[in-house]
């Protein structure tokens, strides 16, 4: 596992090896919606929702929520409960599109949605097209 590339035992349908994943960093790790219950309903718990959501993370420069999908893309229904989500915070959704080449996972497109200064402070780091304005 390396910052920024899919884990090579995610899935579909999530963790193939979650009853022995390893303990650093999979046991310690704390998504949304185990770190912050009242804010993420049961729906967004992660083999429910399809995605793993993180609050605050630091993404250039920025405090956003990031959002990885289980699969190749979060769910249409997850991703707009989260921008909904992230427009009440204030905080920008940063999300990914995993790539996907013979039927492996390769890497991810990250998109966003956020304020206009946020869009246009990361405009050229990820494209125009996908910086979307809250």
């Amino acid at each position: 596992m390396r910052p920024g590339r899919p884990c090579r035992h995610c899935t579909k349908q999530g963790c193939a090896i979650y009853e022995n994943r390893p303990e650093d960093p999979c046991v310690r790790f704390k998504c949304a919606w185990l770190e912050d219950e009242g804010q993420y309903p049961d729906e967004m718990r992660p083999d429910r929702s399809g995605v793993i959501a993180i609050p605050g993370r630091k993404w250039r420069n920025w405090k956003v929520i990031l959002a990885i999908p289980a699969g190749q893309s979060v769910p249409q229904e997850s991703l707009e409960w989260l921008r909904k989500h992230a427009q009440k915070s204030g905080l920008p959704l940063v999300f990914h599109e995993r790539l996907v080449t013979d039927g492996e996972f390769t890497g991810a497109k990250a998109r966003a949605y956020g304020s206009p200064v946020f869009a246009n402070a990361v405009k050229y780091s990820l494209g125009p097209e996908d910086v979307i304005k809250m």
